[in-house]
């Protein structure tokens, strides 16, 4: 029997089918969907369309409200189609899907090995940064720049980034 904790919920036992199994790199999928609405906001306006070429990193759709966040490709290749797709909650949802051709990534993105450990940016340069970049599990970033740029004071944290976010997608193959 499963424990529970006092406050409910389950609390499931240690023994997980993937216990010591080793990290595996996941293949590139043939086709994606990647949903425009990958947070609590407004879903995300696609600025792509049917036939246009992306390669990873491109921004595919802008923010669609004051709570919202940009969505950039985690694949390239060419945009099928734009559409619906029933997502984890069972509900139709939009998304950007991509038939993957190659792994082509935006020029500007470093991949370097290198960790940059010292920011030289000021605070300006890394609020503009944070506002454009992509944070769909975490459009709280996007919502909180809005409320600084519009009711001052508040305070910059420095923040250390351990590893990369990508946009979540659905395997459509």
């Amino acid at each position: 029997m499963l424990k529970t904790f006092s406050i409910g919920g389950v609390h499931p036992h240690g023994n997980k089918l993937s216990a010591g199994q080793p990290i595996v790199k996941a293949a590139i999928p043939s086709k994606v969907a990647i949903l425009l609405g990958q947070h609590i906001g407004a879903p995300a306006k696609p600025i792509v369309a049917k036939g246009d070429t992306v390669k990873v990193g491109q921004k595919i759709a802008e923010p669609g409200g004051f709570v919202s966040a940009a969505i950039h490709s985690s694949v390239s290749g060419k945009v099928s189609k734009i559409d619906t797709i029933i997502d984890a909650s069972g509900y139709p949802k939009p998304a950007i899907f991509i038939d993957v051709e190659g792994d082509e990534w935006l020029e500007s993105i470093d991949r370097s090995e290198t960790l940059i450990k010292e920011c030289t940016l000021t605070p300006e340069e890394i609020n503009k940064k944070v506002n454009t970049i992509n944070r769909p599990n975490c459009p709280s970033t996007q919502f909180f720049q809005k409320i600084y740029e519009s009711n001052k004071p508040m305070y910059m944290m420095p923040i250390e980034i351990h590893s990369p976010m990508i946009n979540f997608f659905l395997l459509v193959d």
